[in-house]
């Protein structure tokens, strides 16, 4: 049974009628018909440049994509014609299976040199982290190896692949930390105009140090 004083306690616009809430048309409140009139008001006014748009305006309202108003970059070095007939006999021989592996980059932590060479991956990378057998202590010589796994894996070329050598990608914006020993430098957001000059000036001993902010070396998850 509806309660009369809860149903006179709520706006005009939400009265329960059993299950059902009734809604009164946005246009119908007084705030609604305010919009609606200024609404209304703006597309009249602008109705009177309708006809001197240009054809590219015309385009550009029919289009939810419209390139010919995108900047237009210019590569800055010259065109070498050589290199670019060779990578145009690269993609002609390529298979589709190979193009599309080409495009895709996946983490050491999450695929073997076999699988690279298997799927024909373009790229890996070794994340934050990321480490070569999952050892965040791994030296310097682990990583080597990995990576000449993984370079060797791409280059294959038996049953007619294209071999197309890997690029492999680091997280390492400010030094490799992933490796122990690695030089580590100050993070950007440390690099910020004044924020080292002011650093240093609070303490003696920091500004006889050889850098400031300290660098710091080891592992990316620190103890």
């Amino acid at each position: 049974m509806r309660n009369p004083t809860a149903a006179a306690a709520r706006p005009d616009h939400a009265l329960r009628d059993g299950d059902a809430v009734r809604q009164t048309p946005a246009a119908q409140r007084p705030a609604g018909r305010l919009l609606h009139t200024i609404m209304l008001a703006a597309l009249l006014a602008g109705q009177g440049n309708c006809g001197a748009a240009s054809a590219q305006s015309a385009i550009i309202d029919q289009n939810p994509v419209h390139p010919t108003i995108w900047p237009q970059g210019k590569w800055p070095l010259a065109t070498d014609a050589a290199m670019e007939q060779r990578i145009a006999d690269l993609l002609k021989r390529m298979t589709v299976e190979e193009k599309v592996g080409q495009i895709i980059q996946a983490d050491i932590e999450s695929i073997t040199p076999e699988e690279a060479r298997r799927f024909n991956i373009g790229s890996i990378l070794n994340g934050g982290n990321s480490a070569p057998n999952d050892d965040e202590f791994a030296p310097p010589a682990a990583w080597l190896k990995l990576a000449d796994e993984f370079w060797t894996a791409s280059v294959d070329r038996t049953g007619g692949r294209t071999g197309i050598p890997i690029i492999w990608g680091t997280d390492a914006v400010h030094g490799h930390a992933n490796v122990v020993g690695a030089t580590i430098f100050p993070h950007n957001i440390g690099l910020a105009p004044g924020a080292i000059r002011t650093w240093c000036a609070k303490s003696p001993r920091r500004r006889r140090s050889k850098f400031a902010p300290p660098a710091w070396s080891g592992p990316s998850r620190r103890p």
